[in-house]
């Protein structure tokens, strides 16, 4: 693979770069010296000071007196990167329409790199570029974008402009300031093209640094950052499923598959994990049998190692499925028990769920404690308990929210706890889990000691902390969820639900509602049947508080979501609902009983329907799955995906009139 500096001006005495031939063999040297192969010289274009003629002329002109000096200085031994010729050419009213624009293209293309003005932009603007890409047929790749966020009123434009199906060039100096940095990372996760330039002009001044750049930005986007996490030394990393699915599509526009390929590609040695939502597979609903067994036969044809699987109210028969479908693949089905306090969650309970577990063929157990509720001493007779019940090897998953989580995970492995879940240190605690470094320091010289390097720990979090920082700044990461809150022992709520809980009170603006919210939680809780509060359980056991306390009565109405729980769409619960709430919701559907059988038993086969609903947009077949789990969260990824390809954004399109915007 070719290592391509796009943008620099290296040509002697054609404008603001190089002075003379001699410097330009100079900067090339330094180049070939930074692994570079092809060098873009991409001189000034300004239509208000030249005619294009006349500039090609020039370039010629420039070229041919450079490479004569090459022949003269250079020996056949010496590498240099292979020039190609281009322009930078200066935005201007009318580029859209203006003659022999293609012949400032990169050599042998039909990119055009463009210069947007140092004003503040118009609609007008956005306007031509589109006009350049959808009437000139021409690609674009905009110079140096991070440069123009410093305008003020533009970044609104430079986003809108990102909407098109552009290239994104950075400058390689821009990664060593760190304010521009941060803007540029926001840049990155919004756009797929983005491409590095030096935009080198001489020897004394913005000097070929691309090499610098590209370290940069490969810290920021993770390549050295997996091969550290790699050499580790840990058990698996946790690294998909769950919400990143969903996430990848309808925020990052990527593809989840695709970031799952790259996972896999990165961590050489290490297990990667998912989180799998039982007969749920990522989403809020039970789906057919066919759709669960292709989803985890793609997971692990695609790089999953170990699919921890769990269902929101332990409802065994919803395990079945998806723990097969593993075993099948050949590979490690965890089955997470959802944990939970009640009077019905005794350890005769726990016992009789691990032996279950066992039986059904599962790998290994997860204790889930998705609240932070499993306090130490409990921790000791849990997993006692477990180990009497199963011979299958114990891991144990706890938030911080109450703040005992590392005290847990001690007496949990001095009882014989096998693994432990953790977090690097600038995204642990609170809601999230205990500090890898701290936990490995608390095992240091034990016989529990995972021999972890704490300096390269370090630098693995120094990838995380301002990361941490920009999503405290923006607003991202709510400060209420970073924090300790003992009352979590009380309501039982986990971070997730807490995080989604605070997220709808500000959208009713009804924050000032929070606590009773939270009071309120525990009495929904116990009349949906005591059922444990984790992902779709603890999303519907929340909202429906949400609901009761803004109101200002309880049950006044019912979610459909809440509904089919209490009906038991959603399985079987430990403990019987509440009668009179069951009742309203039977009635409010139209049945006479609830469900008593597993509910995925109601469902036929439905991998051939979401085939042949979404054929025009699939690529390759995880497509049809990215469908079937959010149709249009997918078909949305998938019209956008085809405007990055094709360059043309078919959500433009008029479809009745069979039209399109020019």
């Amino acid at each position: 693979m070719s290592v391509i500096d796009f943008h620099s001006h290296v040509l002697p005495r054609i404008d603001d770069g190089s002075h003379s031939s001699e410097e330009s063999l100079g900067m090339l040297q330094i180049s070939a010296s930074q692994g570079i192969d092809v060098m873009a010289a991409t001189s000034h274009f300004y239509a208000t000071e030249d005619r294009i003629s006349s500039f090609l002329n020039r370039r010629r002109w420039s070229e041919e007196r450079l490479k004569e000096r090459m022949n003269q200085e250079l020996t056949k031994e010496e590498r240099i990167p292979r020039l190609i010729m281009g322009a930078e050419v200066a935005f201007f009213t009318g580029i859209s329409r203006a003659e022999r624009l293609e012949e400032l293209t990169y050599e042998g293309t039909d990119l055009l790199l463009l210069e947007m003005p140092f004003t503040k932009w118009n609609k007008s603007e956005i306007e031509e570029v589109r006009y350049i890409l959808e009437r000139r047929k021409l690609r674009v790749m905009l110079a140096h974008l991070e440069r123009f966020l410093m305008i003020p009123g533009n970044k609104k434009r430079i986003y809108e402009l990102m909407e098109l199906p552009v290239y994104v060039q950075i400058n390689a100096g821009s990664f060593e300031r760190w304010g521009e940095r941060r803007q540029i990372l926001k840049m990155i996760r919004k756009k797929e093209q983005i491409f590095l330039g030096s935009d080198c002009h001489g020897l004394n001044h913005r000097v070929p640094n691309l090499k610098n750049g590209r370290e940069a930005l490969e810290k920021m986007m993770g390549s050295t950052f997996i091969d550290k996490m790699d050499k580790v030394g840990y058990h698996s990393v946790e690294c998909w499923g769950g919400a990143t699915f969903d996430a990848c599509l309808r925020f990052l526009k990527e593809d989840p598959w695709d970031r799952l390929r790259k996972l896999r590609d990165g961590f050489k040695n290490t297990k990667l994990q998912m989180l799998f939502r039982g007969q749920n597979i990522l989403g809020y609903s039970p789906y057919s049998d066919d759709v669960v067994e292709y989803f985890v036969q793609k997971s692990i044809a695609n790089g999953i190692d170990i699919i921890r699987i769990f269902d929101c109210l332990n409802d065994i028969r919803n395990l079945e499925t998806a723990v097969k479908a593993a075993n099948k693949e050949n590979g490690h089905a965890q089955v997470a028990l959802s944990y939970t306090l009640g009077d019905a969650y005794t350890m005769d309970y726990w016992k009789n769920m691990a032996r279950q577990i066992e039986e059904m063929g599962a790998d290994s157990i997860c204790i889930k404690d998705m609240a932070g509720l499993l306090v130490p001493n409990e921790a000791t007779k849990l997993v006692k308990a477990l180990k009497e019940g199963t011979k299958l090897p114990i891991q144990l998953h706890t938030h911080y929210t109450s703040g005992v989580a590392s005290m847990t995970y001690m007496k949990a492995v001095e009882a014989g706890c096998d693994i432990i879940d953790t977090a690097m240190s600038p995204l642990a605690m609170g809601t999230s889990q205990p500090a890898t470094e701290v936990m490995a320091k608390a095992f240091e010289g034990t016989e529990f000691d995972p021999g972890f390097d704490q300096n390269l720990l370090a630098e693995i979090a120094d990838y995380f902390r301002p990361l941490r920082e920009q999503w405290l700044e923006s607003g991202l990461l709510s400060p209420k969820v970073m924090g300790v809150n003992i009352k979590t022992l009380l309501y039982q709520v986990p971070g997730g639900m807490l995080s989604n809980m605070v997220s709808q009170l500000k959208e009713m603006h009804a924050e000032d509602k929070y606590d009773e919210v939270l009071e309120e939680i525990p009495r929904v809780r116990k009349d949906f049947g005591e059922i444990p509060l984790v992902t779709p359980s603890s999303q519907i056991v929340g909202t429906q508080a949400v609901l009761n306390v803004v109101m200002g009565e309880r049950y006044k109405t019912l979610t459909k979501e809440a509904k089919d729980m209490l009906v038991g769409k959603y399985g079987r619960t430990t403990v019987p609902v509440n009668a009179e709430i069951q009742k309203k919701a039977l009635d409010s559907l139209g049945m006479k009983e609830p469900i008593t059988y597993r509910p995925a038993d109601d469902l036929e086969p439905s991998l051939a329907k979401f085939e042949k609903e979404m054929a025009q947009y699939k690529q390759q077949d995880e497509d049809v799955l990215s469908y079937a789990l959010f149709p249009q969260v997918a078909t949305e990824f998938f019209k956008y995906r085809e405007a990055q390809q094709t360059g043309v954004d078919v959500t433009a399109a008029n479809t009745e009139n069979k039209t399109y915007p020019v």
